[in-house]
């Protein structure tokens, strides 16, 4: 059956990456974007605001109208920031958790009537392996993610009766605008944070640029999509950063922390 697929976040990164994969494989890809974009790939691109239940809905409403149903549900979209989590604004912090965790919950919320109606369903739900881990100085970051890991942990048991599958994907870092386009915070002069914000700001920005293409993600998803039996989470990056979740469980708390800090440079 040629399968709909819903993805948040489809015009740059990830999003695009996984929706030009999909499509080049038959599926019928609907993407969404926040803001205008120039668009002339292969699957259709409609707007939508994640952080806003009516654009949702009318983004829903759209591809039932001219799909009749949605088969998966990629919840994509996403932002970061750099930051003391003291000195982040709440205007920057609300941000975050609006796009990263309540962006994916109003999606599930509204799509799964139309899974239950169709009596099966896959939604992939995006974290990060810093929802794994509390990242420092990107802690909100974290916190969203965080907050991803345990409402798709949940949501899979409740959804399991009507044949819907909720899976989680957990990139590490990656070559995508996420990282380029992080809002970080703005710090004043005197901010005790401030020097080695600026270092991470800048080891972010490198790590952006050093890190692999996100070419490997459509790939992934294709196959979580095509498998019976779909796992709950999938690790993708590089060795470490799959490693590093599962060193954190035997690890010593302290020992973890400053393996952690060591690879962030921070010397407090």
């Amino acid at each position: 059956m040629n399968k709909i697929v819903l993805i948040t976040g489809a015009s740059l990164g990830f999003g695009k990456t996984i929706a030009l994969f999909l499509a080049s494989k038959g599926f019928t890809v609907y993407g969404t974007s926040r803001g205008e974009k120039n668009h002339t790939s292969p699957f259709t691109l409609l707007p939508m605001d994640v952080r806003d239940q009516e654009s949702v809905q009318r983004a829903v409403d759209t591809v039932i109208a001219r799909s009749g149903r949605i088969d998966v549900l990629i919840n994509n979209a996403g932002i970061s920031s750099v930051g003391p989590i003291e000195e982040t604004s709440e205007q920057i912090i609300r941000d975050i958790m609006e796009t990263n965790f309540f962006g994916v919950l109003r999606l599930c919320r509204t799509v799964l009537p139309w899974m239950r109606k169709q009596n099966e369903g896959l939604i992939i739900n995006t974290s990060s392996i810093g929802g794994l881990l509390g990242l420092p100085f990107r802690g909100v970051y974290s916190a969203s993610k965080f907050a991803v890991e345990g409402l798709t942990e949940a949501l899979s048991m409740e959804v399991k009766p009507f044949n819907i599958r909720v899976c989680l994907v957990e990139p590490g870092d990656f070559s995508t605008d996420i990282g380029r386009n992080r809002s970080d915070a703005s710090l004043p002069p005197k901010s005790p944070y401030k020097d080695i914000c600026t270092v991470l700001g800048q080891l972010a920005t490198i790590q952006v640029e050093e890190a692999p293409s996100p070419e490997k993600m459509g790939p992934l998803i294709h196959s979580i999509i095509e498998a019976r039996h779909p796992r709950l989470r999938y690790k993708i990056g590089s060795p470490m950063e799959k490693l590093s979740p599962e060193i954190k469980k035997i690890m010593p708390g302290r020992w973890f922390e400053k393996m952690i800090m060591h690879f962030y440079r921070l010397k407090f």
